[in-house]
């Protein structure tokens, strides 16, 4: 094995910069990083999308000195290059909270919350952003004019798209028909705003969609038209029906796995009737109380957000100090991994004034987002934040997440990167292993101004399937 500053050309890319704990995954104070800056003030959600994580909430712009900006209420983080970068049409200018956001299929990002424009459009506390083309519309429906570009009044706090429907859930969006106060839906395809059936009696804080296509809502509501739901609806494309049994309590998030479990997070004590904390996951017609959920937390105690990642591991966030069974501490943010309540290390701070809002996964990458600091930071704030289980922060280099490549030339293995090295950074190439974990296979100082390659004379017969990836540390 031999360390070569040498550029062949790429065939394909494979991995990303990230450092590994030893031994498999563990959950603790290794397995963050903090260090990313992030919103200046409150954030809502965050979601993934392409090459982007995209936030919102109620901020003025990004925390300087963390290599980017974001305009206010809603910027995006680069992934490959950890670096925060303005939304197009987003900038210092733009007023009211953006709450809610839901990427689809076809590379558009819809949005909503209390603002009437964004990007320079005119709109109705709804909006899509096309993110390739870096674009804002409104959703116009020519054919009436009342709220013709989406509520007037009120503000929307969950957003959703199933098939040609995009669906918005909130506050108050006065109107004279009754189910479109809470609820509403716009055809892509017709450009017509309309009712979901008979619409919901309370406020809506959650929208999700299953596999099916089905539309899920949880919120403070407690009927649809004559029809008694409990917090917790699903909408069948003809109708509003409970699902199963209902909670006591308003519902603020709903995620489905990969394996097609329903999971929600609020602030009730029920389900079914059965006593719960504040989350609980539905696998077919059976409720699944997750250990008795969690308990505590202060104004604003609940689950606010959570996420299912790609082992099957359900993580939440918001306001809550501890398990409900045991009273073990759990600071706002914790993991439910094959029926064991884990506590993620220190978790964040234990101030009652602050809360994570926001969780999203991406494959076994943990994001969460909000309005806290860590222990003993005082008032200092983070609220941008990774956990991954698989991978040490300790020593991680932010914006040294780059794309390994690797071609082989005369029957020599190279495995490199396009990025210039920095030579204060000693970077390590891995080899994925067939039974699972990494492998260290050579490590090197970068030269400063020229990109790193190993060769590897050893690994011909091995086809192309192998998975590299490099970790990088000072």
């Amino acid at each position: 094995m031999k360390t070569r500053s040498l550029i062949p050309t790429p065939l394909f890319a494979l991995g990303l910069a990230l450092s590994t704990t030893a031994g498999g995954a563990t959950f603790d104070d290794r397995n963050w990083f903090h260090d990313y800056g992030g919103p200046a003030s409150e954030a809502f959600q965050v979601v993934d999308a392409g090459n982007y994580l995209y936030v919102c909430g109620g901020f003025g712009g990004v925390q300087s000195g963390h290599g980017g900006a974001g305009g206010k209420n809603l910027a995006r983080f680069n992934k490959i290059t950890e670096t925060w970068e303005p939304v197009p049409g987003v900038d210092g200018d733009h007023s009211n909270f953006i709450r809610c956001m839901w990427p689809d299929a076809e590379g558009n990002l819809w949005v909503g919350g209390d603002f009437s424009s964004i990007g320079g459009v005119s709109c109705g506390r709804v909006a899509k952003f096309d993110t390739r083309a870096g674009t804002w519309s409104a959703l116009i429906d020519s054919s009436t004019a009342t709220d013709p570009r989406g509520p007037s009044s009120g503000g929307v706090y969950a957003i959703c798209r199933s098939g040609d429907h995009v669906y918005i859930g909130g506050f108050v969006f006065n109107h004279a028909d009754t189910a479109m106060r809470f609820m509403r839906r716009y055809n892509v395809k017709t450009g017509r705003w309309g009712a979901v059936g008979a619409g919901l009696d309370g406020a809506v804080r959650s929208l999700s969609v299953d596999a099916s296509g089905k539309v899920y809502a949880g919120g403070a509501f407690t009927a649809s038209g004559a029809t008694a739901i409990d917090h917790l609806a699903m909408w069948d494309g003809r109708r509003w029906t409970e699902v199963g049994g209902g909670v006591d309590g308003t519902v603020r998030d709903i995620e489905f796995g990969e394996d097609g479990k329903l999971y929600i997070g609020g602030d009730f004590t029920h389900v079914d009737g059965q006593l719960a904390g504040m989350v609980a996951c539905r696998d077919g017609n059976t409720w699944n109380l997750m250990g008795g959920g969690l308990a505590g937390g202060g104004t604003s105690n609940g689950i606010w957000g959570l996420a299912v990642d790609s082992a099957g591991r359900c993580y939440v966030g918001g306001d809550f100090d501890s398990l409900r069974v045991t009273g073990a501490s759990m600071n706002k943010v914790a993991c439910y991994d094959a029926g064991t309540w884990r506590d993620l290390g220190g978790g964040v701070t234990s101030s009652s004034s602050q809360i994570i809002n926001g969780v999203e996964a991406v494959g076994e990458d943990i994001y969460i987002t909000g309005l806290y600091g860590l222990p003993g930071e005082g008032n200092a704030k983070r609220n941008f934040s990774r956990f991954n289980p698989n991978i040490d922060f300790r020593g991680y280099e932010q914006g040294l997440n780059h794309p390994i490549e690797t071609v082989r030339i005369g029957g020599v293995l190279w495995v490199g990167t396009r990025f210039n090295s920095n030579s204060l950074v000693t970077y390590t190439i891995q080899l994925r292993l067939p039974e699972g974990g990494w492998a260290d296979l050579q490590s090197a100082r970068g030269f400063g101004d020229s990109p790193l390659w190993w060769s590897f004379d050893n690994f011909t017969s091995l086809g192309e399937s192998l998975l590299f990836r490099m970790r990088a540390t000072r």
